[in-house]
């Protein structure tokens, strides 16, 4: 599924948020919609190097749902497994929110779409917030406020 093919490149992310950021641990969380892709993404193997828990605790990076997450916040949040369908399902713009309003420096989203998908998205997305972006990745992280990475 979309977040099996996330979770490399998103363990180097949090490796290099860390290393290269400054973040600590404690200060990153991994969410997603779906908690399948929350078990997954801890499932063995982990890098040693990164302490991957499901709840807040001092030394580690929890990864939870975005459900679960609702009221807490973090410097930065990883959203694993984006999907225009899942953007556009009902109540999914507001659990997206939910997710994105919990970041407090910065977002990376991991989406599994394909650019005519993206295209399609962004024309809903426009016209639903009746806003006038390119239709497009860059358009996307506009609307998103965020690193969109696929």
């Amino acid at each position: 599924g979309p977040a099996e093919d996330h979770i490399r490149p998103a363990r180097a992310l949090l490796a290099d948020l860390i290393k290269k950021h400054a973040f600590r641990p404690e200060e990153i969380a991994v969410l997603a919609f779906d908690p399948d892709s929350i078990r997954a993404f801890l499932a063995p193997p982990t890098p040693r190097a990164l302490a991957l828990t499901e709840t807040l605790q001092p030394g580690a990076i929890c990864c939870t749902t975005i459900r679960r997450f609702k009221g807490l916040e973090a410097k930065a949040i990883v959203l694993l497994d984006a999907t225009p369908a899942r953007l556009q399902a009902p109540g999914g713009t507001l659990e997206f929110y939910v997710a994105s309003s919990r970041a407090m420096h910065e977002l990376h989203v991991f989406l599994a779409a394909t650019d005519d998908e993206i295209e399609d998205f962004m024309l809903w997305a426009c016209h639903q917030h009746d806003r006038h972006l390119k239709k497009d990745r860059n358009g996307l992280e506009k609307l998103f406020n965020a690193r969109i990475k696929s």
